[in-house]
């Protein structure tokens, strides 16, 4: 009874390994790039750490060196310079960012084109586009909480005007409020 057992399960399993033979090389190559894309994007925060934190530590020595008014004028003036330095090095982290997801985003529709998936028929602009209508998505639900508290507002002046009393205007407030 178990030797039966055993040769239907290995047969089974023998069909099902016949059947990824040719699958799983696409699948073996995926989960590479994707740990190749991990590699990378945590080797450019570790350096994006270190020259920031050699940045942070390099003024406060120079902090630390101020003693007269001359230093502290220098000092300050060298603020300006600092602010330009920072807005470049934003600048230069951000494209570096960019460029290692458009690399890994061309990598994977290569490897998809390859292996047939339907993930080869996404274009090069469509995996940019999402990050670029967040911002309208945002704006859009911004407008549509502030119309609906302006809803609020009309229901509350609404319901004071029709009603003749001063406590039957406060309790549809309170529901309003609350609702």
């Amino acid at each position: 009874m178990y030797e039966q057992f055993n040769k239907q399960f290995q047969a089974q399993f023998g069909d099902i390994f016949k059947q990824m033979e040719g699958q799983g090389e696409p699948v073996r190559r995926m989960v590479g790039l994707m740990l190749e894309g991990a590699e990378k994007y945590t080797q450019l925060q570790l350096d994006i750490l270190s020259s920031w934190s050699d940045l942070t530590f390099s003024q406060a020595r120079a902090t630390l060196e101020i003693s007269d008014q001359k230093s502290l004028t220098d000092y300050l003036e060298s603020r300006q310079k600092l602010a330009e330095q920072c807005n470049q090095k934003l600048n230069e982290d951000a494209g570096k960012l960019v460029d290692l997801g458009r690399d890994f985003g061309e990598q994977v529709r290569k490897l998809a084109a390859e292996s047939g998936s339907p993930l080869a028929s996404i274009p090069a602009a469509a995996a940019a586009a999402p990050s670029a209508s967040a911002p309208a998505q945002s704006s859009a639900s911004t407008g549509s909480t502030s119309g609906g508290s302006g809803a609020k507002r009309t229901t509350r002046s609404t319901a004071s005007k029709s009603s003749g009393t001063a406590s039957k205007s406060s309790s549809a407030r309170r529901t309003t409020k609350s609702a």
